[in-house]
């Protein structure tokens, strides 16, 4: 949000925008924003805030992308079939540019062993229950997807600070969905609580992509 607010965007549309925090966010900084979601849950707790998030599946070629001077869609790709179509169809309803951010856990830092780790076990596990949950595109594969003539600026945040075992725990049961786990997974979750407990899981960073179009 700080790196979109130093180009003093005056609307924002986020793509897969959950209960809108970004969106919440962005109305209080004094910028017009709104999102298209399609979790339920999600919508409901966005209503409740009173925030502009309208029911929609981005990847459906029937849902309008409405035109904003900056769209925004983070964490979100990777759970795409045809990340590079919704990119695209983004890329048309952007009048000034796109900030794309996918999850980064890189073997570079030592430290994101476990949160590797966890990553792994809550995308099996989403898996299992049907959702799409791919890997990471990395930050060639992010460019790759622009037009030609876009610029395109690419930053990666990496926090190393522990994630509370609470939250890992959260974090492994609602990819469950209530679902019992099998002998190997219930293994691995405990080795990650573990070893979060220890404060070794850290949350994974965030590779940000921000793209704009080039002149007229």
């Amino acid at each position: 949000m700080e790196w979109l607010l130093t180009k003093h965007p005056r609307s924002v549309l986020d793509l897969g925008a959950g209960n809108g925090a970004l969106v919440g966010d962005l109305h209080r900084a004094g910028v017009s924003a709104s999102g298209i979601e399609n979790c339920r849950q999600a919508l409901e707790r966005a209503e409740k805030e009173g925030l502009p998030i309208v029911d929609g599946q981005i990847d459906n070629p029937s849902t309008a992308i409405p035109s904003a001077d900056w769209i925004t869609i983070r964490h979100v790709l990777h759970h795409l079939e045809q990340p590079a179509r919704v990119l695209l169809r983004a890329s048309a309803a952007a009048r000034v540019g796109i900030v794309a951010a996918e999850p980064l856990a890189d073997e570079g830092f030592p430290r994101y062993e476990w949160t590797r780790r966890l990553e792994a076990l809550t995308r099996r596990l989403d898996r299992t229950s049907g959702m799409n949950h791919g890997p990471d595109l990395t930050a060639s594969q992010l460019a790759q997807m622009f037009p030609s003539d876009w610029s395109v600026e690419i930053r990666a945040f990496a926090p190393m600070v522990a994630l509370p075992s609470e939250e890992v725990l959260g974090l492994i049961d609602r990819a469950a969905r209530g679902e019992a786990l099998s002998v190997e997974d219930s293994k691995e979750k405990a080795a990650i609580l573990a070893a979060a407990r220890a404060g070794h899981v850290s949350p994974a960073g965030s590779l940000v992509v921000m793209a704009m179009r080039g002149p007229e």
